[in-house]
């Protein structure tokens, strides 16, 4: 059994060299034992280091400390990081309107909920406005410019949650813009990954929905508190 488990990590010729250790003498097999972990650990080092996802730990304003964390480490022991969500609005028949995104029902937290238009967490060594261009692309298709984003402040999410059977701990700084440019929804490019599907809804109905906790959505009220707030400043509403 741990021929085969090695064979299959590291290579038929890997596996040769070993079996003859292992072969050689019954009485030295705790030491081929070590041989095969030496060899096993950094190989199932780099197989997880490309498949990890990094973030920066930040302070109490969203300034990186210096020191990174992977994801499913900061999830599970709250460890702050930054995340970009991304208002799209518009205006239609004199009542503002917000994108929503229904989430996947592959997602790590809120599987199949409406969400904010796009957002997603920033990578190590990333900033902010970059992310959000980036999340728009990947997303919905959205080519934005930098000139079509406009940043509306940051709030704080915290919050523990069971999802698939796992306790999700989040404790982030959301960095906002908003996107009014034209969009088509039918024209969009959805990461299905990620995105179900994407609907427009009122913004204070919207509001007032998640005021109340309905299961329909999972939008964090000070953000849309953020966003309502910032519209009204620039007289968008």
């Amino acid at each position: 059994m741990l021929l085969v488990l090695v064979g299959f990590i590291l290579g038929c010729k890997r596996s040769i060299i070993i079996s003859k250790k292992l072969n050689a003498q019954t009485k030295h097999w705790r030491m081929s034992l070590v041989v095969v972990l030496a060899v096993v650990v950094p190989v199932d080092q780099a197989v997880l280091e490309v498949s990890m996802e990094f973030f920066d730990i930040v302070d109490l304003y969203g300034n990186p400390t210096g020191e990174t964390v992977e994801r499913t480490y900061a999830h599970t022991h709250a460890i702050r990081h930054r995340t970009a969500h991304i208002w799209i609005v518009r205006c239609n028949f004199g009542r503002i309107q917000i994108l929503l995104q229904k989430r996947s029902a592959e997602k790590d937290s809120f599987p199949g909920k409406y969400d904010t238009s796009s957002a997603g967490h920033i990578a190590a060594g990333h900033e902010p406005l970059e992310s959000a261009l980036r999340e728009l692309s990947e997303e919905l298709g959205i080519e934005a410019r930098v000139d079509q984003l406009t940043f509306a402040g940051t709030f704080d999410i915290h919050f523990e949650k069971e999802f698939h059977g796992k306790l999700f701990r989040d404790n982030e700084i959301a960095f906002v813009y908003v996107y009014d440019s034209p969009v088509d929804i039918e024209k969009l490019t959805l990461q299905s990954e990620e995105v179900e599907r994407v609907d427009w809804f009122d913004l204070r109905q919207t509001y007032e929905a998640c005021l109340r906790h309905d299961e329909k959505f999972c939008v964090a009220v000070d953000g849309l508190s953020l966003l309502i707030s910032f519209l009204e400043k620039s007289a968008a509403i």
